[in-house]
């Protein structure tokens, strides 16, 4: 029953919830004809409720998979450059929107990995940083060479963690306030989600954080030269 669940998840609701954000799209670039200015905001605002609602189901999705164990990783020689520009620009207007400045720090590290998985960790780690940080704040990108290992990182100077939550935000529905689910649409599964993900690479993942001074959320994974 659940399997079957978990298809009718895929097929019947991922699906139509998908072509009908690709027809929003084309109203809201014209396509389809010209729309007012109010009727261009009300598709805008269900442009995003659908995309929570795409982004929720795939949560579940991936959470099947990680509960059974079956998360996997296709992995390739990728370079750092690429997926961290690639996560930045790819909420580059959510950062804009919420007045955030995202910045890249470049390194030409080589890496076997899975480039889409990591992109999802990356923009969870970003996506999250914007949300809670404070306007005109700073969200940066970066990837070092630590030990055979590449480090990549997401700094932030938003709200913290309290220390009591710390070793909890990656366990699955965990989330530091009980309002973060409605204020800030979050499932609770993303981070979650981004644990099994670097496990799968042999990683390992984890944050410091100080309570009103900002996050480092980081994950290593083994660089191509092991």
């Amino acid at each position: 029953m659940k399997q079957e669940f978990i298809a009718m998840v895929s097929h019947d609701l991922r699906s139509p919830l998908t072509a009908i954000l690709a027809t929003f799209d084309l109203l809201s670039n014209g396509v389809l004809g010209n729309l007012t200015e109010k009727g261009g905001t009300r598709i805008d605002m269900a442009k995003l409720s659908l995309k929570r609602l795409i982004n929720l189901i795939n949560d579940l999705l991936d959470l099947d998979k990680l509960e059974s164990g079956t998360i996997e990783v296709d992995l390739k020689s990728v370079t750092a450059d690429s997926i961290l520009v690639l996560a930045a620009e790819s909420l580059r207007g959510m950062a804009e929107q919420n007045d955030i400045n995202l910045e890249v720090k470049k390194n030409d590290i080589r890496l076997l990995a899975d480039e889409d998985r990591l992109m999802q960790v990356l923009t969870n780690f970003v996506s999250n940083a914007i949300k809670f940080s404070p306007a005109d704040g700073v969200v940066t990108l970066s990837c070092q060479e630590k030990d055979g290992f590449a480090e990549f990182r997401v700094d932030d100077n938003g709200r913290g963690i309290p220390p009591e939550m710390v070793d909890l935000v990656f366990e699955r529905f965990k989330q530091v306030s009980a309002d973060d689910h409605k204020v800030k649409k979050g499932s609770g599964l993303g981070l979650a989600i981004s644990k099994a993900i670097i496990e799968a690479h042999g990683g390992t993942i984890g944050v410091t954080s100080t309570v009103g001074v900002g996050s480092s959320f980081w994950f290593r994974i083994p660089n191509d030269k092991q």
